[in-house]
């Protein structure tokens, strides 16, 4: 007698088939669902990491970079008003590992023109330190590259990490335009009154621009500028065209790279101007011959 209580081989396979299959969708969403977890617990780690560096920069965790730019915030209320413009500084965290996660701040600037001075030397190496880790993921030797290996990169720096679209010829000569560019808000003004008191004949409406200038030849040994830190040897004096890129032919003002007090900003001022061509060596051999030179000034600019 034939017995028909079991299962055929076909519906045997197919059972296998849907149970098969069932597993399959079971262990996709198992898998899905982890790694959703996983993405999401990276996301969110990736975020208080950037929102911490955001905050307190020194306390940022070594996978995140944070690029603070100058910037200008407008804004306008109604149509026909002049809009509200409000100064501050725009930072964009980033996670090394995963690009796609960033966070931006803007801090509004409630200081004076004397007080955005005192950031010119430290933005400067900040800048200069961006750079040399830019050229150093892509080039990797950097004792190895030229003047127009720099100015390449550089160029792409700027397109790729600040979104400038605008080229700078070197990194020597063209400093202040390059320092503008990434730092729009160089202008100062509380300084002219006090260097016209010592010196008559500056002229307290036309130089009115911070400007970092780099006095050495343009075909320097790139390793000995960047890993050595040659770039900190660098003179800050007002001119009246760093926007343009060009360097001041005089000083009449000399800022003090190696004042320390946060409070204080300090500047050295000639009687007359003087030609920046007496400057024939580094910033430490020219700081220490006018400190003790009774033409100099020494000029402390504090908080109001």
């Amino acid at each position: 007698m034939k017995n028909n209580k079991g299962m055929t081989l076909i519906e045997t396979i197919i059972a296998l088939l849907i149970l098969s299959t069932a597993s399959i969708i079971m262990v996709t969403g198992f898998v899905t669902a982890f790694r959703v977890f996983s993405d999401s617990e990276q996301y969110k780690n990736n975020t208080n990491n950037e929102e911490t560096a955001l905050i307190n920069e020194s306390q940022k965790d070594t996978n995140i970079d944070v690029n603070p730019i100058d910037a200008t915030y407008s804004i306008t209320l109604q149509q026909g008003q002049s809009p509200i413009t409000v100064d501050g500084i725009y930072k964009k965290a980033k996670s090394k590992t995963d690009s796609g996660v960033t966070l931006s701040s803007f801090e509004i600037d409630n200081s004076d023109d004397t007080q955005k001075a005192r950031n010119v030397y430290k933005n400067y190496c900040d800048m200069m330190t961006q750079i040399h880790n830019y050229l150093k993921e892509k080039v990797k030797a950097t004792s190895q590259m030229n003047s127009s290996d720099v100015k390449k990169y550089i160029n792409k720096w700027l397109k790729e990490e600040k979104n400038i679209n605008v080229e700078v010829n070197d990194i020597i000569t063209n400093l202040p335009k390059l320092y503008s560019l990434v730092y729009p808000n160089i202008k100062i003004n509380a300084l002219g009154d006090e260097i016209a008191s010592i010196n008559p004949q500056f002229d307290k409406n036309k130089y009115t621009y911070v400007t970092p200038c780099l006095f050495m030849n343009k075909n320097t040994d790139y390793y000995d500028f960047f890993d050595g830190e040659k770039y900190k040897d660098v003179f800050i004096l007002l001119g009246d065209k760093a926007k343009e890129g060009d360097r001041p032919n005089k000083i009449y003002a000399l800022y003090d790279n190696n004042s320390s007090n946060e409070d204080v900003d300090v500047w050295w001022v000639p009687k007359n101007g003087v030609n920046t061509s007496e400057i024939t060596g580094t910033y430490s051999e020219f700081y220490n011959k006018i400190k003790n030179d009774s033409s100099w000034h020494r000029i402390e600019t504090t908080k109001r």
